[in-house]
């Protein structure tokens, strides 16, 4: 029984969400209210009865606004800041346990952050909601004596949701407290989590390497092209630091200083705000200010090579075949249409060092590539493949019939003068959209140093890369002319599901759902529950008729659900043997399950061909189980022997898993006979297209609306849409940020370099005297600055604000005035301080003395045309002392 935790002080607390959710409308704008009303309900379990403090906030949906009138809720705010409260929220019992208990932390395997001490067979004790499911069924199973129906499993889930049953405290910490000691987690090793209170410090050089690391390529723009405030938030609560002693720890701070520091890492000048708007407009305060998106300069530099080097090797006269070599290859291979000869002989002769290609899902373009292959090949090139995904780079290997690696494994020969590329070498590169803009640019600068060509071959129609990204879709579109396309789909057998297909590549996706739905390929369900209980049904049936296929679905805890179901009736069927080796993400794997590695394992290998390895995305069966591991036997690889330490993975990520079951993008460049596949407005349009064009004969998606986590995570009321399919068209989208920044916002890196080494003094004087494109520059880079001086300002009021305009009042609409005012003044006087130069922070790629003249040297982004631009151009872009 440790202390209790005292209330939130007020010093500490984040008024986040009256300031910057809590508005109303009048008159057709936007204003404040004078807060909120919510009533706040502590629950000390989850629905299983184990202990999960967490609260329930139900929102009046009324205030008062500023003019005394009481109005309901604009709620939209809600639903942009729900996540960055929860991390706030997270963050203030983070800063409680440990100043007042003393609590250190840890990474669970997981990935999340658990108290220090806990063992990890404790907290598994403790999560029993994931194991709910498969012992129901294994339970229901053996008394029956036979598998169980697709009613019976529908009830199976019902049960394992029963709401909570009445239990007093004391009971349920007596249970807690045998099961706790059933594992050697007593009261004496409790106590030893608590040693006391205790004052965490924040240390100005921890600050220092937290600002290196988010604005760099581990950081902020690691996953994405551009981020918010509130994404700064929530990326520093998870953010693990190094505070010598004690390890890796998480960020330590109380929520109004999260706050605080999240400004403050976005004035840093390598981070860099965005023109309003280049990401959507979202409204976010009562003055019409749309939300500020910004990215790094590292990315924007990393995309800004991509596009020059790309632009600089157009005309290189790399790899070209003679005619003759060309024709040998046409008139040798497989049939070709006239779109596929034309990409053949786009790649095999436009001499460019890097060029993309477009190739949409059954469109042939694994037949192109083998042709285009065998024409470099008659012309004395050596031609390599390469794909992210090692099920996709084998796939590739055999259907074109080159040597084919992942890409991550080309990149890790750090010795460039010793690279298996050479300037005799072709490297085809398969589902190029999902290459991260960093590795890309990585590739193309092995090519520039070997001499290599480069062929992108990819649909950016499709899903892009898990990294950073949005090059290749750029590059296709800024270079058209020269990037081949195919067309129309072979692959899917129905007129009317290629059609279907159609209208969602080119985002008609009402259209599409309407078709879908007058086809049969539309199922709509009425509860999670019914969509997975008829994508089970479905694929069961389509599994003993043989044409065995994985159901598609984009939620992780959903699939994982699906697996399980899969697994257990595969064993009631007799399918797969009872026991076998269960890993440590508590999955059993039998004699017979179909299964897929998660985890590349090169030394996991054909006892006579290294090349044929286990790889990320290998499908197989167990043919033989032990304790000590599986012997299993995978696709186009083999029997291989994998140990249980290769079955249990690396820290937070298994080594094997269920292949019943699997996300959008782990299908995306497979064929099946069929597809089966779980959608809901949360999906994006390149996962819908995915999941309709894997199935020769049948694409079905099940569509259900999405509902919130069991574990009680922040959710809010959506008012229903007039129909289901309504819901999911309005929903589905492309996803935002798929596209290059140095395209969304052409002037955003010549600006953060002029940002980065001037005062917004300067800028402001050296603006009021400049003409045309560099005026703009200058415009551009003195808004960067006046905007980190305006977040500042809000978050930390100076002094002197303080002393003219009086206390911050505690009225949420007075306080974002008052806020606003405090900018204003501290904006102002920014730009009336004398004019020069900052002393810039260290910065990899750009050097301090040179990156003015860089600045009025990139050419400008309207003109469009790949290269420098002339010198008298040069010059009036420069300005006057640019």
């Amino acid at each position: 029984n440790p202390p209790r935790i005292a209330s939130t002080q007020t010093e500490n607390f984040s008024t986040l969400l009256e300031e910057h959710a809590a508005f109303t409308r009048h008159k057709g704008r936007r204003v404040g209210t004078t807060g909120l009303t919510v009533a706040s309900y502590l629950h000390g379990t989850s629905r299983a009865l184990d202990p999960f403090p967490h609260r329930h906030n139900i929102v009046a949906n009324t205030a008062l606004d500023s003019h005394g009138e009481r109005k309901t809720l604009d709620a939209r705010a809600f639903y942009r800041e729900a996540p960055v409260v929860a991390a706030l929220a997270t963050a203030e019992m983070r800063w409680q346990l440990t100043t007042q208990l003393g609590v250190t932390w840890r990474r669970s395997p997981r990935g999340v952050w658990e108290i220090d001490g806990v063992p990890d067979a404790v907290l598994d004790e403790f999560s029993q909601r994931r194991d709910a499911i498969e012992a129901a069924v294994n339970e229901l199973e053996r008394i029956l004596g036979r598998p169980i129906t697709k009613n019976e499993v529908q009830d199976v889930v019902l049960d394992t949701r029963d709401a909570k049953q009445p239990t007093t405290v004391a009971e349920l910490v007596a249970q807690w407290n045998d099961r706790a000691a059933r594992h050697g987690f007593g009261p004496a090793t409790i106590n030893a989590c608590f040693p006391g209170a205790t004052t965490p410090q924040w240390d100005p050089e921890i600050e220092a390497s937290v600002l290196d690391r988010l604005s760099g390529p581990q950081g902020l723009t690691e996953n994405v092209n551009w981020f918010t405030q509130g994404d700064v938030i929530r990326t520093l609560v998870d953010l693990e630091i190094d505070t010598g002693d004690d390890g890796a720890q998480p960020i330590v701070l109380p929520p109004a200083e999260i706050e605080a520091l999240a400004v403050r890492v976005l004035a840093d000048p390598r981070i860099v705000e965005l023109l309003p708007g280049v990401a959507g407009d979202r409204i976010v305060g009562p003055n019409g200010r749309v939300e500020s998106v910004f990215t790094t300069l590292e990315l924007l530099e990393v995309q800004e090579r991509i596009r020059d080097r790309f632009a600089a090797g157009l005309h290189a006269r790399i790899a070209v075949v003679p005619p003759d070599a060309l024709a040998a290859a046409l008139a040798s291979g497989p049939t070709l249409d006239d779109a596929q000869q034309s990409m053949v002989r786009s790649l095999c002769t436009s001499g460019a060092q890097i060029q993309a290609a477009i190739g949409p899902p059954g469109s042939g373009k694994t037949a192109t590539m083998a042709t285009a292959a065998a024409a470099w090949h008659h012309a004395g090139y050596t031609v390599v493949g390469a794909a992210v995904k090692g099920e996709a780079a084998r796939l590739l290997a055999g259907a074109a019939g080159i040597e084919t690696n992942t890409l991550a494994w080309y990149l890790a020969h750090d010795d460039l003068e010793r690279h298996p590329f050479d300037s005799r070498t072709v490297v085809v590169v398969d589902e190029a959209s999902t290459i991260s803009d960093r590795d890309l640019d990585h590739l193309i600068a092995v090519a520039t140093t070997t001499g290599c060509a480069i062929r992108l071959i990819g649909d950016p129609a499709q899903h892009g890369s898990v990294g950073a990204g949005g090059s290749f879709r750029s590059l296709t579109v800024t270079h058209a002319e020269s990037t081949p396309a195919l067309y129309g789909n072979r692959r899917l057998h129905s007129t009317t599901e290629r059609a279907t297909a159609d209208l969602v590549r080119a985002g008609q996706i009402p259209a599409a759902l309407a078709l879908m739905s007058q086809t049969g390929r539309l199922v709509e369900a009425a509860s999670e529950l019914e969509a997975q209980v008829a994508a089970i049904e479905r694929w069961w049936h389509h599994r003993q008729n043989g044409d065995g296929h994985p159901m598609v679905d984009r939620v992780n805890t959903t699939r994982h659900t699906l697996n399980a179901f899969a697994h257990q009736l595969r064993v009631a069927a007799g399918e797969v043997q009872p026991a076998g080796l269960r890993s440590a993400a508590g999955l059993e794997f039998g004699v017979g399950d179909a299964v897929i590695a998660k985890a590349p394992a090169r030394h996991l290998h054909a006892p006579t061909d290294p090349s044929r390895y286990v790889r990320n995305g290998s499908l197989g069966v167990v043919t033989a189980s032990d304790p000590g591991g599986l012997i299993i036997d995978f696709d186009g690889i083999g029997s291989i022997t994998m140990p249980v330490a290769d079955v249990n993975g690396p820290p937070g990520r298994p080594g094997l898993d269920y292949a019943y079951a699997v996300t959008s993008y782990a299908v995306q460049g497979a064929t099946f006979e069929r597809s089966t596949s779980v959608i809901t407005p949360a999906s994006s349009q390149a996962e819908l297209y995915v999941d309709i064009t894997r199935g020769r004969h049948e694409n079905v998606a099940i569509a259900v609306q999405s509902a919130p986590d069991d574990a009680g995570e922040a959710h809010l009321p959506r008012l229903p849409a007039s129909s289901l399919r309504d819901a999911v068209a309005a929903g589905v989208r492309a996803k935002p940020g798929d596209e290059a920044v140095t395209e969304m916002d052409p002037l955003a890196l010549s600006a953060a370099r002029l940002r980065y080494v001037r005062s917004l003094a300067w800028l402001h004087a050296e603006r009021r005297g400049a003409t045309g494109w560099a005026a703009g520059l200058l415009e551009r880079a003195e808004v960067m600055a006046a905007g980190a001086v305006d977040r500042a300002a809000r978050i930390s009021p100076p002094p002197e604000a303080r002393a003219l305009l009086g206390p911050r009042p505690t009225v949420p609409w007075q306080a974002n005035r008052w806020d606003d005012t405090v900018a204003s003044v501290a904006v102002y006087e920014a730009r009336s301080l004398q004019s020069g130069r900052l002393n810039p922070l260290p910065h990899k790629g750009t050097g301090h003395d040179d990156v003015t003249a860089q600045a009025g040297q990139t050419r400008d982004p309207s003109s469009r045309v790949p290269g420098p631009r002339p010198k008298s151009r040069q010059r009036s872009a420069a300005g006057r002392s640019l």
